[in-house]
């Protein structure tokens, strides 16, 4: 699948394949709020209501499927590797309090209180911003967001990025 904005083709990725890549799963975030997207971007994204975020580690805004619920996240560690491999449906891992265990095969999986969505929400990678064109990019999205019109802000704001 994938979403048209302003004339461009963007490629939209399962969750946890989109995650696994780039280290993604362990950026800090920003969240942009729930948006109502127009009926063209929500077949495409699979949602009548998606949520924005900004990736840090990666500079990218992307656009979420789904909106995010409180629920548990799970990240798989590995046997000793140091490799982190997403599982489940985690959404934004990092710093909350939670506990380890390990299975028969050494596998040790972190679980912790998170925000999760469905493991078949779509994500889209919207532009790729550092900080500072983020903000300016994004600057009054808190009154816009909402509003009947707030997607159509947003289709002209990346226009201009």
């Amino acid at each position: 699948m994938s979403l048209v904005i302003n004339g461009n083709e963007i490629p939209t990725t399962p969750v946890n394949d989109f995650l696994a890549e780039k280290g993604r799963a362990s950026s800090f975030i920003t969240n942009y709020g729930d948006w109502t997207v127009s009926p063209a971007i929500a077949a495409g994204i699979g949602a009548d209501v998606a949520h924005l975020e900004w990736f840090h580690d990666t500079g990218e805004l992307v656009l979420v499927g789904a909106v995010p619920q409180p629920g548990e996240g799970t990240i798989e560690i590995g046997d000793g590797d140091a490799t982190t491999v997403v599982a489940q449906e985690l959404l934004t891992p990092g710093g909350a309090p939670g506990h380890a265990d390990n299975d028969e095969d050494g596998v040790t999986r972190e679980r912790f209180p998170e925000n999760v969505v469905p493991v078949d929400t779509l994500m889209a990678v919207l532009a790729v911003v550092d900080r500072s064109e983020a903000r300016a990019l994004l600057r009054g999205w808190r009154r816009e967001h909402r509003k009947d019109d707030g997607w159509a802000w947003l289709e002209a704001r990346l226009a201009q990025a």
